[in-house]
């Protein structure tokens, strides 16, 4: 063996036989694996390759020992193959992962801006669009591991409800997320989408949402005020509006199972509803003396 794919799909190979004999593989079998794998590979790769494949390993064995991942493989519905295919940088996946919106040269604005609209939101009597936020008490915790052996908490923290502009009523959720990476280091973010939770027991979407929506390039570079845009299934007519807005809606084709979504009124809401809380924080702050102390408060405290 001389490429490090080969050394990795030769561990993936062995990991699935002994699977397939109901032996397993423990922590401390795992770690011998690795350093039997350092000492034979040395000869060929550098430091930097060999610390590619013990990562590429480490990933794997993380995800691969998740319990429900586990169950996956043990009823066959998770093969070799197919964790090769996951874990391998093979040219077809890199001319798919060149071809997504992250290697567009536009930014988020020129991208997810032209689907704003906000004649799409009704409004009241006094003009005000229809739009508010709903809590969701004793959030959910939910737990994941993505393919790169983070850990991955998501809680639906909240709703925007809103009325279209034919007054029927539509809504976004709100998730906050927390990651925690392989060191240990922690993030939280907190975003806008519409995710099936019921349907995270699935192997292919709970991997589309989150190696692919919650991808960290998705995030940072396609974030419009939040709304991440959404995951569903694909259907013919998605390949005809590949990278297109047609009927309000941006579509990006992820793989032959799913694609992601941006749709116009969820994104609109969310603008409308984050820039009216920054009104309302700007207000707030108007209303500050400069050691933080409300204005009001502070003319009270005195008079007394």
């Amino acid at each position: 063996m001389n490429t490090q794919n080969e050394y990795f799909i030769h561990f993936v190979r062995e990991y699935m036989l002994r699977k397939s004999k109901g032996i397993g593989m423990t922590k401390d079998q795992f770690e011998v694996k690795v350093n039997n794998m350092k000492a034979d590979a040395s000869r060929y790769f550098s430091s930097e390759q060999l610390e590619e494949v013990e990562k590429l390993m480490r990933k794997f064995y993380i995800y691969a020992t998740d319990p429900e991942v586990e169950k996956k493989i043990e009823a066959g519905e998770v093969t070799e193959k197919y964790l090769i295919s996951l874990f391998c940088k093979t040219p077809e996946k890199q001319e798919n992962a060149d071809n997504t919106l992250e290697g567009k040269s536009q930014g988020v604005d020129e991208i997810l801006g032209v689907l704003r609209n906000d004649n799409m939101i009704s409004e009241d009597g006094k003009g005000k669009k229809k739009i508010r936020y709903v809590n969701v008490p004793n959030a959910v915790e939910n737990e994941y591991h993505d393919v790169n052996g983070n850990y991955i908490l998501i809680q639906q923290i909240g709703r925007i409800i809103y009325s279209h502009s034919n007054n029927f009523e539509n809504d976004i959720s709100k998730y906050k997320v927390t990651v925690r990476d392989l060191r240990g280091k922690l993030s939280v973010i907190e975003i806008y989408s519409n995710l099936r939770l019921a349907n995270m027991s699935d192997e292919n979407y709970r991997r589309v949402i989150l190696d692919g929506l919650f991808n960290k390039a998705n995030i940072d570079k396609f974030n419009y005020r939040g709304y991440i845009g959404e995951i569903e299934k694909r259907t013919d007519y998605d390949d005809e509006v590949n990278h297109k807005v047609v009927n309000g809606e941006l579509t990006h084709v992820i793989d032959e199972n799913y694609v992601l979504k941006y749709k116009a009124e969820d994104l609109t809401a969310v603008a409308l509803y984050e820039e009216l809380q920054e009104e309302k924080s700007t207000n707030r702050g108007q209303n500050q003396t400069p050691n933080g102390i409300n204005g009001s408060t502070l003319l009270n405290k005195q008079a007394r």
